[in-house]
């Protein structure tokens, strides 16, 4: 009898029974569950994740209500009837997964959980009854009520899966912990292989209760499918990590879990975890996350012929569920992209046959090394792939469609190369958005019309080839998107201001950046376009280069220039108009100025450097060391003479005691008191007055060197030392 199970066996036969009999009666659970109030779609439909979670909380925590049978069977049955399943905690899961709250996915974590400590305590609870001698607990419950409430508690793979959408969602998932949950279900079905494979083996009927009753939770344990693997996949992808080895190992963790689907589908038959387009695309774009990677075309161009002979294999390849779509194209196109700007910009390839010791030998080979690096032959191999696209497109592949995306991505693959040593990068850009306005001429609607990520791609595109034309030509398509817009509709905004002053910028122009800020700021006044932070810093930067330039400029017009466009953007940022200042443009200014000292000794430049300075003291951004040694610097070489003596020695005993109590006394900082100029501009009293009054006595407080990074930057005793002798000399 049914009572003896645990002491007896029973036949294969018999045990193909009673699996089938235990599935039917998970069937019939399912169709009675229906009726639960929280199986209804309006169930707390517009309450928060918050308010779903405490009404979960409520149900399993009021334990005064549950009856406490067994192993933790007070979670199994309710005094009421009610009997809670895995739709229950679905029901909350979804809610936290969808919300994109930041606490999300460890929200979700406790839940499947609990989960989980539920189901085992349910289990623990069968087993108990099944195995009890105490007739009282056999008959509170019937053992198909038992079958029906562990099944109802066993988490499924929705559930699972609402845990990895949550840390997909994130802002900054940690693939470990969703991988955690994704390696839950491929246990469970690397143990219902197992368990098949004994199943065949076992045709004597070896089996026990135990053996059956695993066997039942095993048929409806979650295992992954097509979805859990996508979800996975789309975090491995994200490329929100920002260390090269973490975004290869991404990379390479991604392209096997795709052969893993592959292979569990050819093996299986079943359509349960078999790859469709989006896993291939999620695998496509951890590959051209990993930009270091020099076998990045190689890995790409591997799984995309992987993809495109499945599609071949396939019954109907027109509607194959693994099929290159746009996206897949456009980022074989982006990884032809990176690869010109790695043989561009990179040496690896020189510094492997370096260390290797093996240099070409010949000027031929030499030759071959240089061609093999062009970098314009990766983007012929971009642009290839883009006329393929448009073939795929005229033989009525409706899924494959040659858009502006890659367009957009061949124009930021010259842009990337653009330089000063591939000057032809920018004419290049260029005609590839001509043709896309051509093509659009010829269409009302057409997917490959220009927009304006397109136009300032070729405009930046200028700014990096730092060529005497590059304002000139990028303010050329400025000039042509706003006579245009009409037509296209596609209008210039601030980041196309912003690589057009770019582009004055490092060909040494401020006057011309200057005036398009001041065209930002007329339009700002009609509420048509307002610049934005980026704007101000980068007239700042172009009046820095003009004042650094070597030609004989008027310095002091220049850092006027530059200080009345901080203190505007200072003024802004004051109005609370989302405005914000930055460190490095105070920083950039004080040496700016400092540089200008070196051709100027004009009074003027120490106004404006206490100005700025004192400015940045009362800011929300922390002093540096370098602006006090800039500082020091700017008055001395500005009160020079017998004349300024009064003033320069209280300028310097201020400086010197600001910097000590602010602990920002550097290295750097002593080397300009040690300064031969500096000491000869002083006179020995000045010099003597400092030494005694800050330096005389080792070691020096810690207090004054407090906030100096790294140590090494930290005054030394032969710094002091130094001083001190210098002085006795003099």
């Amino acid at each position: 009898g049914e009572s003896n199970y645990a002491d007896s066996h029973v036949n294969s036969k018999r045990h193909f029974i009673e699996r089938r009999r235990y599935l039917s009666i998970f069937s019939e659970a399912i169709k009675q569950n229906r009726d639960k109030y929280w199986h209804n779609e309006s169930f707390m439909k517009d309450s928060s994740p918050e308010e779903k979670d405490r009404w979960l909380k409520n149900i399993l925590n009021d334990e005064a209500s549950f009856r406490q049978n067994g192993v933790d069977g007070h979670y199994v049955f309710h005094e009421s009837g009610l009997q809670i399943d895995s739709t229950a905690f679905l029901f909350v899961l979804k809610a936290w997964s969808s919300s994109n709250l930041n606490t999300a996915p460890q929200r979700c974590e406790e839940i499947i959980s609990r989960m989980e400590r539920i189901h085992a305590a349910a289990k623990a609870y069968q087993e108990d009854w099944n195995v009890t001698n105490n007739s009282n607990l056999k008959n509170e419950r019937n053992e198909n009520d038992v079958q029906k409430f562990v099944f109802h508690l066993q988490p499924t793979v929705e559930c699972y899966n609402e845990v990895i959408r949550a840390w997909s969602n994130a802002k900054n998932p940690i693939v470990a912990r969703a991988e955690r949950w994704l390696d839950t279900m491929r246990r469970n079905r690397d143990y219902i292989n197992e368990l098949q494979k004994r199943m065949k083996g076992n045709v004597e009927g070896n089996y026990t209760q135990s053996n059956i009753n695993e066997e039942r939770y095993v048929d409806c344990a979650a295992i992954p499918n097509t979805e859990s693997y996508n979800l996975f996949l789309s975090i491995v992808s994200k490329g929100h990590v920002k260390k090269t080895l973490l975004l290869r190992d991404n990379a390479d963790k991604a392209r096997y879990l795709l052969q893993e689907m592959i292979d569990i589908h050819k093996e299986s038959g079943d359509d349960i975890a078999q790859p469709n387009t989006d896993s291939f695309n999620y695998v496509l774009r951890a590959i051209t996350r990993s930009r270091s990677d020099v076998e990045l075309t190689t890995k790409l161009m591997a799984t995309l012929r992987l993809m495109e002979s499945l599609q071949r294999e396939s019954d109907n390849p027109d509607n194959a569920v693994v099929k290159p779509n746009t996206m897949t194209y456009c980022m074989a196109i982006d990884a032809f992209g990176i690869s010109a700007y790695q043989k561009a910009f990179s040496s690896q390839k020189r510094k492997h046959f370096n260390e290797n010791k093996v240099l070409p030998k010949t000027a031929s080979e030499d030759d071959d090394f240089i061609n093999e690096a062009d970098p314009f032959k990766e983007i012929e191999r971009a642009e290839s792939i883009l006329k393929y696209m448009h073939d795929l497109n005229s033989f009525g592949n409706v899924d494959v469609i040659p858009n502006n995306v890659a367009y957009n991505t061949i124009i930021s693959a010259y842009s990337r190369i653009s330089s000063e040593k591939y000057p032809d990068a920018p004419m290049q850009a260029e005609s590839v958005l001509r043709r896309m306005i051509e093509l659009s001429d010829k269409e009302i609607e057409s997917a490959v019309a220009p927009d304006t990520r397109s136009y300032n791609t070729v405009i930046r595109c200028w700014a990096n080839a730092k060529q005497n034309k590059s304002g000139i030509r990028a303010e050329w398509w400025l000039r042509k998107m706003w006579q245009d817009c009409e037509m296209s509709g596609v209008v210039p905004d601030v980041n196309t201001y912003n690589s057009v002053i770019l582009a004055f910028l490092n060909i040494g122009q401020p006057v011309e950046a200057e005036n398009l800020l001041k065209e930002l700021l007329d339009m700002d006044r009609n509420n048509e376009l307002r610049p934005n932070s980026e704007s101000f810093a980068l007239v700042i930067r172009a009046w820095m280069k003009y004042i650094k330039s070597e030609k004989e400029n008027d310095v002091v017009q220049g850092c006027k220039n530059a200080s009345k466009w901080l203190l505007t953007l200072l003024d802004k940022e004051d109005e609370s108009q989302g405005y914000t200042t930055s460190p490095e443009v105070f920083s950039q200014m004080i040496q700016g100025i400092e540089f200008a000292t070196r051709k100027s000794g004009d009074k003027t430049l120490l106004g404006i450097a206490l100005e700025i300075f004192s400015k940045l003291q009362s800011s929300r951004h922390h002093l540096d060391a370098i602006s006090y040694k800039c500082l020091l610097q700017i008055g001395n070489r500005t009160l020079t003479g017998p004349s300024n003596r009064k003033g320069r020695n209280k300028f310097n005993h201020t400086v010197i005691a600001s910097c000590c109590e602010d602990g920002l006394l550097s290295k750097d900082f002593m080397s300009v008191l040690s300064n031969t100029s500096f000491q000869k501009n002083l006179g020995t009293g000045e010099l003597r007055a400092i030494g005694e009054k800050y330096f005389s006595n080792w070691p020096l407080p810690n207090n004054w060197h407090r906030n100096v990074k790294p140590h090494h930057f930290v005054p030394s005793k032969k710094d002091c030392a130094i001083f001190l002798s210098q002085q006795s000399q003099d």
